[in-house]
């Protein structure tokens, strides 16, 4: 598993899919990276989120190179909480 920093860094899989805006693959990807934290519906909320399409008071953590955001693991884990 990589470094905490590295762990919540979205990773070249996720920003092909942010990308290609195929939003279920990217889900995917950051849920594989999160393991067993987090499960793919969770994940789907905090890219949804990150793509602008749940407006809350809550911002994706990371802000990708040209602008877009991205969800990141600390996401996703912020959505399973939200579930609860």
């Amino acid at each position: 598993m990589p470094g905490k920093t590295q762990h919540n860094k979205p990773d070249l899989r996720q920003k092909l899919h942010h990308l290609t805006d195929d939003r279920d693959a990217e889900a995917k990807a950051l849920a594989d990276r999160a393991g067993t934290e987090v499960d793919e519906a969770a994940a789907r909320d905090a890219v949804d989120r990150a793509h602008g399409e749940l407006r809350d008071e809550k911002e994706p953590a990371v802000q990708g190179e040209h602008g877009e955001r991205l969800a990141t693991v600390k996401d996703a884990e912020a959505a399973v909480e939200d579930t609860r």
